[in-house]
């Protein structure tokens, strides 16, 4: 779920909504021009002639000696002395007003171009050619785009007859073969966003994009030679935004999609387009495959470099890194292959709305405390620190400390002993008041001396107490309850991270024993609560902490349209978790032959039906072939030194797939349901898997509704639903539509998600 400012949220709320907005953008680009591009003269020693095309920005630049470009504010580096430049500076002419020239394989129709120059130093007049037809421009801006036509192209001349920097060199920073086309109300019929996410991954996950838009002024028709439609590829990048007016006029933005360009079609009143997002384009098959010590990180990490998806365009959660598996991966698509690993690692698969192909945990509502860890550099020796979050009662010792010690028999001594009584967290560290008082001619230094007040009564530590939560796995909260013992702290700050990178510090005062938190938090797999005020000469008392609800987004009576159709699945008694293990073979078999003219060839490779091991090639019958590259499902031979025809035969060792079953119990009743993953192969993936399937299992009626729309909403979030017997009832969404023609609308298909079976 998107995250949004509480005054959108609110105001989403209303009886009456205010305006709502829909921007669409399409990057007309000739893909095979842009991939064939290159650079390959007239640059300086400095540049980087392809990364430009890639879409990469320049990081750090490089000095050189030009009007108006050397910097003496630290953000510049010299260029080395060596000829390994480690800073991409984009395409830099070798001279001063110089021209670039882009070459292609071969010609390319391009509609318009699109150039990031280098902010302080770019053309404001410059030409560009391909040799048929030539161009002049003034320009007043780094980033610059012409829709001019170039048909035919070969190359691409680009000349800067004068620079904003006065006497400077033409630099590109990046450079797209066409132009964004954008829509807006004013031209959107209708658009439609719908997404599947299955909760546990039993399927692949969908993104359905479909764009109609006004064509009565004729400029989208297929006949038209300047139409933009003629332009158009499979392929090429879509966006969608959303937008809301906000009751100050002002109008909140948010991403709503990106895809691929799919289909399509116009006539005289409309144009369609259909989009779909990247995981669908992984069709190859995944043969790498192999038996052996991995984690289910590194094996995904290698599914997608095998698939060739850039690593910008991708997340694999870190939690993975925990999950550890030995079993080869079977010959199946790319994307199947990712399916796997997913349900293997209790993780959802999607693509976010940038269009990146994301492995996100999906366990919120299996977070276990008694697999979260907890840690303090300043907890006392009677500490309890595992209690805090455990849910354990506590109780208190008394302690000499302002106002503390109670004689109601509610507190107990500290005993001289280490069998200690759960008590939460005390800090070491005890709070002082400080006072300061100015310099004087008897005392001619500012001196700090403590007192017994304080404004408000709260003093300050000398290094703040912290507590470390660490969870299970990265989770978003909307909520949270912190409570205390006796006396509440005056200020603590709530440090968010994930992966070590701080994402939010979030700070507290006016503080209570009991404290309800509704603050919509990042995503974190860290939590650090910093205590920075407590009442004076007192300790940090701790008690718990509960982790809280997962979202913020009901679907309710004032924004569904109508009640929600509810079915109920059967009833499941016991899930069956199959765990595969793998043995050696030990007989020696033919795998398979293959008769080939090797002339010209240097590699052959074999692919495998069964899972092979311990694998050598013979040709003709005798020599030993050099193997380059193998796994289970496949081998590869070198064949440079053959020619002509030869036989070539495989020979190895299949290995010994046996399963055993891992069994639940979901219900005291029901059919038996069975469920088979090619990784798991043992105890400990078993149990978890089976926990997350049969929480899904047990939980078992799916809702169908209709609302107002949402556009903050993906599939495979939580939401409450408001529910006339249940209170706070949660669902997982399984499959969402949203779409727009001047207003918002949705539809949505949920399942029960009441937390762990």
């Amino acid at each position: 779920m998107i995250k949004a400012p509480l005054a959108y949220k609110q105001q989403m709320e209303q009886h009456l909504r205010n305006h709502s907005y829909c921007l669409v953008t399409i990057g007309a680009i000739n893909q095979l021009a842009q991939a064939n591009a290159q650079i390959t003269s007239g640059t300086a020693y400095i540049s980087n002639n392809t990364m430009l095309f890639d879409d990469y920005s320049p990081s750090i630049r490089y000095v050189t000696l030009e009007q108006d470009w050397f910097k003496c504010d630290g953000s510049m580096y010299f260029p080395p002395r060596t000829a390994t430049y480690l800073y991409n500076q984009g395409a830099v002419s070798d001279g001063i007003l110089d021209s670039l020239t882009i070459r292609f394989d071969t010609s390319y129709d391009i509609k318009g171009l699109t150039i990031q120059f280098a902010p302080g130093a770019y053309p404001t007049a410059l030409t560009v050619t391909n040799g048929t037809v030539s161009y002049s421009y003034t320009n007043d801006n780094p980033y610059w785009i012409t829709t001019d036509i170039f048909d035919g192209t070969s190359y691409l001349t680009i000349t800067a007859t004068a620079m904003s920097n006065g006497s400077g060199r033409l630099r590109i920073d990046k450079m797209f073969m066409g132009v964004g086309i954008s829509w807006d109300n004013r031209s959107l019929v209708n658009v439609e966003k719908t997404e599947t996410v299955s909760p546990i991954t039993d399927s692949l996950p969908t993104l359905d994009l479909s764009i109609t838009v006004d064509n009565y002024d004729g400029s989208w028709d297929v006949n038209n030679p300047r139409s933009s439609i003629n332009y158009l590829e499979s392929g090429q990048e879509i966006k969608v935004s959303y937008g809301y007016e906000l009751n100050d006029g002002s109008i909140y933005w948010m991403d709503g999609a990106t895809a691929k360009l799919k289909t399509w079609q116009a006539d005289d009143r409309q144009m369609s387009m259909t989009a779909t997002d990247q995981l669908a384009d992984l069709t190859d098959t995944y043969y790498r495959g192999v038996y052996g010590n991995t984690t289910l990180y590194d094996l995904a990490i290698d599914v997608l470099t095998d698939a060739g998806v850039d690593p910008r365009e991708y997340y694999v959660d870190p939690y993975l890194q925990q999950m550890d598996v030995i079993n080869p991966m079977p010959p199946v698509t790319h994307a199947e292959a990712l399916q796997i690993i997913a349900n293997a690692g209790r993780c959802k698969l999607y693509c976010d709305r940038d269009d990146k192909i994301t492995l996100k945990s999906a366990i919120e509502l299996q977070l276990n405390p008694s697999r979260m860890t907890i840690a303090s550099d300043d907890a006392t020796e009677f500490s309890d620190l595992k209690a805090v979050i455990d849910g354990r009662s506590k109780i208190n010792y008394a302690m000499l400390t302002k106002d503390y010690w109670k004689t109601d028999s509610s507190m107990f001594f500290i005993p001289r002993g280490r069998n200690y009584l759960v008590t939460g967290f005390v800090s070491t560290q005890m709070a002082m008041g400080h006072a300061i008082y100015p310099a004087t001619d008897l005392y001619p230094e500012s001196t700090l001396y403590p007192t017994a007040e304080d404004t408000g009564g709260f003093g300050t530590f000398d290094v703040n107490p912290k507590v470390t939560i660490y969870l299970e796995a990265a989770s978003d909260f909307y909520s949270m309850t912190i409570m205390f013992r006796e006396k509440a702290p005056g200020e603590m700050i709530l440090h968010s991270y994930l992966q070590d990178v701080l994402q939010e510090s979030y700070t507290m005062t006016d503080l209570k024993l009991e404290n309800v938190i509704d603050h919509e938090f990042p995503r974190m797999d860290k939590l650090v609560i910093e205590f920075t005020k407590a009442p004076v000469y007192n300790r940090i008392y701790l008690d718990s902490i509960i982790f809280g609800d997962q979202t913020d987004f009901a679907f309710s009576r004032t924004n569904m349209s109508e009640p929600p159709l509810g079915t109920k699945d059967e009833k499941v008694k016991d899930l069956n978790v199959i765990k595969t293990s793998y043995s050696h073979g030990t007989e020696l078999q033919n795998v398979m032959t293959a008769t080939a003219d090797l002339t010209g060839i240097d590699s052959y490779t074999f692919y495998f039906s069964s899972p092979t091991h311990d694998a050598t090639v013979l040709i003709d019958g005798s020599s030993v072939m050099t193997i380059t590259d193998s796994s289970t499902y496949y081998i590869t031979v070198n064949t440079a030194s053959y020619s002509g025809e030869h036989e070539m035969t495989v020979n190895g060792y299949t290995w010994n797939v046996s399963e055993t079953v891992y069994t639940k119990e979901v219900n005291t009743t029901g059919v038996t349901e069975e469920w088979s993953n090619p990784l798991v192969s043992n105890d400990t993936l078993a149990s978890l898997q089976a926990e997350w399937i049969a929480d899904y299992l047990a939980n078992n009626i799916q809702y169908d509704l209709t609302y107002r729309g949402e556009p903050r909403i993906d599939a495979g979030d939580l939401a409450f639903m408001e529910n006339e017997y249940i209170s706070g009832l949660t669902v997982r969404i399984i499959e969402h539509s949203i779409a727009f023609n001047g207003a918002l609308s949705g539809t949505a298909t949920c399942r029960l998600a009441e937390g762990s079976a």
